[in-house]
C-alpha cells in the first residue's frame, strides 16, 4: 500500500513539475519576461490576464476602464497628445469588472503616479443583471506565481503557443446585419435590466478615493447609433438612463458623446451598429486628451 501511494505521489509530482516548467518557459502572458515570450500572443488569447499582468510593469498617468468601446481607445491614439495611458478596458466588460480592476490597483498600490482615471459607461454596462466578471476569476493567477505556474488554464495557453506560429489577430472582414446586431444586444442587456444600486455605492467609494488622492475621475459616455439608442425607450429604460447620468455627475466629470447627433445619426460611423469606427475614436480621444468639448457635452467640470 505504501509503495502504491509513493508511486502515485511521484507521478503527480512529475506531472506538476512538468506543468511548472512548461508554463515558466513559455510564459504565455509575459509574467516572468522569459526569452520565449511573445506579448502579442498573450494579449490576443486572454486580454484580461495580459492587461492585468502588463499593468503591474507600468506607471501610467492615465488609466482607462470600461467595455469594448473603451477598449478601442488604444495607447496609439493618445500618443499624438504625448499622453501615456494604460487601457484596462475589456471587450464585453461589466460594471463588476470595472470596479474589481480598480480595486486591484488599490490592493497593489499601483495608482501612485496616476493623475486621471477615465471610465467608459453605457447603460448596458451599468446593469446589475449583466453579471460577467472574468476579472474575478483570473486575479488569483495574476497575483500568485504558484497558481500561475501550476494552472491547467495557463498550460493550455502554453501548449497553444508551442504549436501556433502566428499569434497575431487577423482583421475581421465579417459584414454585420446592423438591425439583428442591435436587436440581439438590446434584448441581451435591456430585457432584464436592473439598476445597480450596490455597484453605484462601490463607484462612490472609487470617487472618494480619487478625490482624496487628487485623481481626476472622468466618465465618458460613448455615442450610441440612433437605432440602438432608441432601444432604451423601447425597453422603457429612459428614466433609468437619466438616473444613471444624474448619479455619475455626482461622482466625477462626464464627457457625454451620446449627445452628439452628428455622430449618432450616421451609420457610417459604426462598424456594426454598436461599436464606432476609428474616425470617431479620434474625436473622442481628442476631447478626453485636451479636455475640450468639440464633440461632446461636458457635465460637472
Amino acid at each position: 500500500m505504501k509503495k502504491y501511494i509513493v508511486v502515485n505521489l511521484l507521478i503527480v509530482s512529475c506531472i506538476y513539475i512538468s506543468i511548472i516548467i512548461v508554463n515558466y518557459l513559455m510564459d504565455p502572458f509575459n509574467k516572468f519576461n522569459t526569452e520565449y515570450n511573445k506579448q502579442k500572443f498573450s494579449v490576443n488569447t486572454d486580454r484580461r490576464i495580459a492587461k492585468l499582468i502588463d499593468f503591474r510593469k507600468k506607471n501610467s498617468k492615465v488609466i482607462i476602464l470600461g467595455g469594448s468601446r473603451s477598449d478601442s481607445l488604444s495607447e496609439n491614439f493618445f500618443l499624438k497628445y504625448n499622453i501615456d495611458i494604460s487601457n484596462m478596458a475589456y471587450g464585453g466588460g461589466s460594471i463588476y469588472e470595472i470596479i474589481d480592476t480598480f480595486n486591484f490597483f488599490l490592493k497593489n498600490n499601483s495608482l501612485y503616479s496616476t493623475d486621471k482615471v477615465i471610465v467608459g459607461i453605457t447603460l448596458d454596462i451599468f446593469n446589475e443583471s449583466y453579471l460577467r466578471n472574468e476579472v474575478k476569476k483570473v486575479l488569483p493567477l495574476v497575483e500568485s506565481n504558484f497558481r500561475y505556474l501550476t494552472s491547467f488554464y495557463i498550460l493550455k495557453k502554453s501548449v497553444k503557443k508551442i504549436f501556433s506560429s502566428d499569434h497575431r489577430t487577423k482583421k475581421s472582414t465579417k459584414k454585420y446585419d446592423v438591425s439583428k446586431t442591435i436587436d440581439y444586444a438590446a434584448k441581451r442587456r435591456y430585457s432584464s435590466y436592473i439598476f445597480p444600486v450596490k455597484e453605484l455605492e462601490r463607484l462612490n467609494l472609487m470617487s472618494e478615493y480619487c478625490k482624496k488622492n487628487n485623481i481626476n475621475l472622468v466618465f465618458f459616455i460613448p455615442p450610441n447609433y440612433i437605432e440602438f439608442d432608441k432601444k432604451i425607450d423601447e425597453y422603457n429604460l429612459r428614466l433609468k438612463y437619466d438616473k444613471m447620468m444624474n448619479e455619475l455627475r455626482k461622482l466625477g466629470t462626464i464627457y457625454d458623446f451620446n449627445s452628439n447627433d452628428e455622430i449618432k445619426y450616421n451609420i457610417n460611423n459604426y462598424s456594426d451598429g454598436i461599436h464606432f469606427k476609428s474616425n470617431i475614436t479620434e474625436l473622442i480621444v481628442k476631447d478626453l486628451a485636451l479636455e475640450t468639448n468639440s464633440s461632446c457635452n461636458i457635465i460637472g467640470k
